[in-house]
């Protein structure tokens, strides 16, 4: 578990690395310098919250960086326990308070616990802070490590052990009494070596309850006037003054030897040698015992060892008496208990179902614990059906039973065994509220679905573990594999969040793309499913080979991505097979393969749409060239049937709608596709695209998302099936998408229903938000591509789990659960020609390295995996040939390798994917990832996201009232770009502070602190000057030469200053440009702050800002 959890943050130290790179180097900063900053700023606190995000568990973990920082994290459940002291010189961190108070001689108030769900971190110059890391949980600190691990010399252990003991000396008399024993003929003892705090509690309760014997008899005496009763009285008297707590160390243990952590294969052999008694201490045949110990787990060590070395001093009787109530449960949040059979509570309890007629009840649990494995934990609640086993049992009667299985064949004392209870332990450790040992209340849900993992492997006759590697890998069983088909990046990105899901055991592709099951990690990060890529022949109409592959392989859910297979009615194959699909069946389907249907389903059901009207065949061609005159508005003109996102022609004209009629009708550009086609009003407003997961009633809606389907940049040239999107689109808000679901979604799927054409699948409805609200443009029927590449980063849910609940018809609409305050971009690479003809066979590089940008997943489209023969260059030749005859010269005299290349297959090729806090972040990364992949012929659109330059950003004839473009970034003003020039300014400006001067820029950087009187001035007069930089800052753009301008501006500043007798003391800057290009305004500031210096003056603050409102853009 420690190395898993170390490398997941590790994983997070490198984004954190890289994130702050990009930054650093977007700013303008050389590598050196970049690799300084990110050591000063690298944040501890933000790498834990990523990382420890979905733990699940007890743990205490620390962390050593190789800078020098370092960090301690503790559970949220303060289920283990984390102690600190820090001082000028040290800070020391524990997991018990005691040592640091001996080590350091320090006191105890001086030593504090990390609080639950937080971290100590410790920044390598020595500075430290306690950071929250995750929401704390209710308060649940183990009882048992506190009784059974803890040093007894923290004061208060001290006192809860003994109160533990107190605590049980009522339970052993009346024990005594029901065995015709007293404390007068019972030697106390303890077996070595943590026990004897508690048994010391113990002793001490003893005596105390003779003397308030003493004390009530006297009472009697002194009130009693009657002689005979007096006589009586006085022989209870001299009977109990003649009574003592005999207490002895009857036991004795091997200090070296310590059995409960020992292995399994040797543990028994150990114990067996580990006891023996100290001859003397007991009457034979007359004395009874109190063997107290801290608890009672296994029961091997009384059995084999305590018990029958005990005997051999020949007692009556031997009463066990354990500190801690019975271990029922397995630990799975660090103590070796992991394995439910080992425990004598659960072994006894199992034999008393079996006694008693009851072992229906195991089999009943083990039915639910293996339902319960299916369960996520995300979201999902857990019940521990394990309690069921005691559930028919009294707390003595399982007492009595291990006491019977404990006791050695050839044992002559009468055996009795005591457990405290549950309540009086929480009396002794009322801070200590962590019993699931002894209840089964888990303080995770983590913790009882490993119980029932226990349970199942007990039944299994399985020796594992019930938690870590191996346990884990057993459980592949429950799970199942899944089939998607598809070849596209949308279907990548399918089967990757699908890849993510606990019940997915593997997810095959069909047939998949060079990006499917790559050898260069593209498939997912560690502990996803792993994805195949299986070659079937996907034929219609009967899809033999798809219903034989599922039934050999055991597909749970088969993942239907392209539309024609569903228009083929591949679902209704696989279903008559009872196979699971996501997606519709044929009848459903039409609502995408058949435009004209969808238009007239719309116009039947009330749903919002574009005035249309469809014709059919050339014999509708005049009729439809007549139809475009006779419209007061432009047309759209569409081809009905399927045209892989390419039969819509968007005319600037009525001449080009008639030139498009013309080549679908008579020429038959798009084949049947286009036989049929819709004419239809074109709207003016923003486009967006709605994914709707639905199982035929209910719906639970996707980030909204918009797309480019124009090839080049400013939304020119033909529609394409996309060159990318992003989502959400702020252009959805949440009264929108109220408005969308009632007006649009609602209607559609209740409208199939009633139509007798169910719909279960994804509904994609593209939409034109208008002044008047949402229209439709088209529905599909399955999810979109490119935008599905977009929204599944965005998901915080299990798909398979949500895709599997539409299929079985329970989905909830609160299924969909997304990444808060996250945002994704997804960029298309093209090949050259796209959408036209295009080459392939282009072998891709920078894959690697495009998945080094932070948030970034690249998913593949038009890819293929070739075998490639190669020359092993070594590493050391650092000459470069440029010709290709010594290209060829060199190879000969390479040793040739075969290695498997990416190459290009398609027009669309990759779609490179980033997420992050902001839309802007997000881009950035994107294009940072995308320019980092290279193939010949590639191209992308330069402004997908960009909201203040594409046409779908910009909108068509809006009103302002009613989309609210009110932000930052809708004004074209990158406030992501602002704050990473001012963090590369803020150390140029703290180079020219001088005495009595302080930056204070806070988050905009243009405040600053001067204090007069240490200026060393008598009656000082402040002199000002404003002056500005303009046609110099023209030369310099035609120079291209930045640093001297700021120089430039100093002296313009400084000299009037000094005009007026004056010394130049501060100066604050600002630079203003209608777009803010990183490198140029760092350069511009450098030149400031050396000028600063040489004039003797502080750069006490500097401003940044984009104005393109204000400035031309030239």
């Amino acid at each position: 578990d420690t190395i898993m959890l170390l490398e997941k943050v590790g994983h997070f130290v490198d984004k954190e690395n890289n994130d702050l790179f990009v930054k650093y180097s977007a700013s303008g900063h050389d590598p050196q310098t970049s690799f300084s900053l990110i050591a000063e700023n690298l944040n501890i606190a933000r790498i834990l919250r990523r990382a420890a995000c979905d733990w699940d568990g007890g743990y205490c973990i620390a962390g050593l960086l190789g800078h020098g920082d370092a960090f301690v994290l503790r559970d949220p459940s303060g289920i283990r326990p984390a102690f600190y002291y820090a001082d000028e010189d040290f800070i020391a961190v524990a997991s018990e308070a005691p040592l640091i108070q001996s080590v350091f001689t320090v006191r105890g108030e001086h030593v504090h616990p990390i609080p639950p769900g937080q971290a100590l971190c410790i920044k390598r110059s020595g500075a430290w802070t306690l950071e929250r890391i995750l929401e704390p949980l209710p308060f649940k600190q183990c009882s048992f490590e506190r009784i059974y691990f803890s040093r007894g010399n923290d004061a208060h252990i001290y006192r809860e052990r003994e109160q533990l003991g107190r605590l049980l000396l009522q339970p052993l008399l009346k024990t005594l009494g029901k065995l015709g024993r007293s404390l007068q003929d019972t030697v106390l003892s303890f077996i070595p070596n943590t026990s004897e705090l508690a048994f010391n509690g113990l002793a001490k309760e003893a005596q105390d309850h003779l003397n308030r014997q003493k004390d009530a008899i006297f009472k009697e005496i002194a009130a009693c006037s009657n002689e005979s009763e007096m006589q009586a009285l006085s022989v209870k008297l001299e009977q109990i003054l003649a009574t003592k707590v005999r207490c002895e160390k009857v036991i004795h243990k091997d200090a070296k030897i310590r059995t409960f952590i020992q292995e399994d294969s040797s543990r028994e052999h150990l114990t067996m040698h580990a006891y023996d008694v100290h001859y003397g201490t007991i009457q034979r045949g007359k004395d009874s015992v109190v063997a107290f110990d801290d608890s009672i787990v296994r029961g091997n060590t009384l059995k084999n060892a305590i018990l029958r070395t005990i005997d051999k001093m020949g007692p009556t009787h031997i009463v066990v008496v354990s500190s801690c109530p019975q271990i029922r449960y397995p630990d799975v949040y660090g103590i070796d208990m992991a394995k439910l059979g080992d425990l004598a509570a659960f072994k006894a309890a199992i034999s008393l179902l079996r006694e008693r007629n009851m072992a229906h009840v195991i089999e009943e649990v083990y039915r639910d614990c293996k339902q319960e494995l299916k369960v996520p934990l995300k979201g999902g609640k857990i019940v521990n059906h394990v309690k069921r086993i005691y559930e028919p049992f009294t707390p003595e009667e399982i007492s009595a039973r291990i006491a019977q299985d404990v006791r050695p064949f050839d044992c002559n004392a009468h055996i009795e065994i005591i457990y405290q209870t549950v309540e009086d332990l929480h009396k002794a450790l009322p801070e200590h509220a962590g019993d699931w040992y002894f209840s089964g209340n888990y303080p995770t849900v983590g913790g009882a679905k490993v119980c029932c993992r226990a349970f199942a492997l007990w039944m299994e006759g399985s020796s594992q573990r019930c938690y870590g590697v191996n346990s884990a890998m057993s459980m592949a069983r429950f799970r199942k594999p899944v089939l998607v088909l598809g070849s596209g990046g949308r279907e990548h990105a399918l089967a990757f969040s699908l890849s993510k899901s606990l019940e997915v055991s593997q997810v095959y592709v069909a047939p998949g793309n060079g990006g499917i099951g790559a050898p260069d990690g593209s498939d997912g990060d560690f502990g996803t499913a792993p994805l195949v890529r299986q070659p079937l022949e996907i034929k219609a109409p009967h899809f033999e080979a798809v219903v034989n592959f599922c039934q050999q392989e055991g597909i749970e859910l088969v993942v239907v991505g392209p539309e024609q297979m569903l228009a083929d009615g591949l679902a209704d194959v696989l279903q008559k097979n009872d196979i699971h699909v996501f997606g519709p069946s044929k009848a459903a389907a039409e609502i995408e393969s058949s435009k004209a249907y969808a238009k007239a389903f719309m116009q039947r059901h009330s749903i919002p749409t574009a005035e249309y009207k469809s014709f059919k065949g050339k014999e509708s061609l005049q009729v439809a060239l007549d139809y475009i005159d006779s419209r007061p508005y432009d047309v759209v003109v569409k081809a009905s049937g399927l045209a892989a996102g390419k039969g819509v022609i968007v005319p600037n004209n009525s001449e080009e709608a008639k030139q498009a009629v013309r080549d679908f009708l008579e020429k038959g550009v798009m084949g049947a596709a286009g036989e049929e086609i819709v004419l239809e009003q074109r709207l003016e407003g923003f486009e967006c695209s709605i994914l709707a997961l639905t199982d035929g009633e209910h719906i639970a809606v996707l980030p909204p998302a918009q797309d480019h389907k124009r090839v080049f940049d400013g939304d020119e040239g033909p529609n394409t099936g996309g060159m990318g999107a992003f989502a959400p689109t702020p252009m959805v808000d949440e009264s929108m998408m109220d408005r969308i679901k009632a007006e649009v979604l609602g209607p559609a799927i209740a409208g199939m229903k009633a139509d007798g054409r169910r719909f279960v699948g994804c509904l994609f409805a593209g939409l034109m938000i208008t002044v008047d609200g949402p229209m439709v443009i088209e529905f599909n029927c399955r999810f979109g591509d490119p935008e599905t590449q977009a929204i599944m980063p965005l998901l915080d849910c299990g798909l398979y789990e949500v895709l599997l609940s539409c299929v079985q018809g329970r989905l909830s609409e609160e299924a969909v659960k997304v990444l808060p305050n996250t945002s994704s971009v997804s960029v298309v690479m093209a090949s050259s020609g796209y959408p036209g003809s295009y080459e392939s066979g282009h072998i891709i590089s920078g894959l690697e390295r495009a998945r080094c940008v932070p948030g970034t997943t690249v998913f593949h489209a038009g890819t293929k995996a070739e075998t490639h023969a190669s020359q092993a260059i070594n590493g050391a030749l650092g000459v470069v040939l440029d010709s290709p005859a010594g290209n060829r010269q060199l190879r000969r005299h390479l040793p040739s390798t075969k290695t498997q290349a990416i190459v290009t297959s398609g027009g669309r090729v990759l779609a490179v994917t980033a997420t992050g806090k902001a839309l802007s972040e997000a881009r950035e990364r994107a294009y940072v990832a995308a320019r980092s992949v290279h193939f010949s012929g590639a191209f992308f659109r330069r402004d997908i996201a960009n909201l203040s330059q594409s046409a779908e950003g910009r909108g068509r004839v809006m009103s302002s009232n009613t989309i609210n473009t009110k932000t930052y970034l809708g004004a074209g003003v990158d406030l992501s770009m602002e704050q990473a020039i001012s963090t590369s300014i803020r150390p140029l400006m703290q180079k020219t502070l001088r005495e009595g001067c302080e930056e204070d820029g806070g988050p905009h950087g243009l405040a600053g602190l001067c204090s007069i009187s240490m200026l060393n001035y008598k009656e000082p007069t402040l002199v000002s000057s404003t002056n500005a930089v303009g046609t110099k800052l023209k030369i310099a753009m035609v120079m291209e030469c930045f640093d001297t301008v700021g120089a430039d501006l100093v002296a313009l500043c400084a000299n009037d200053i000094a005009a007026r007798g004056a010394e130049p003391q501060l100066l604050m800057a600002n630079f203003s440009a209608p777009k803010l290009d990183a490198h140029q305004a760092v350069l511009v500031n450098q030149g400031v702050a050396e000028a600063c210096t040489e004039a003797g003056c502080t750069l006490l603050g500097s401003k940044t800002a984009e104005m393109p409102g204000i400035f031309s853009a030239s």
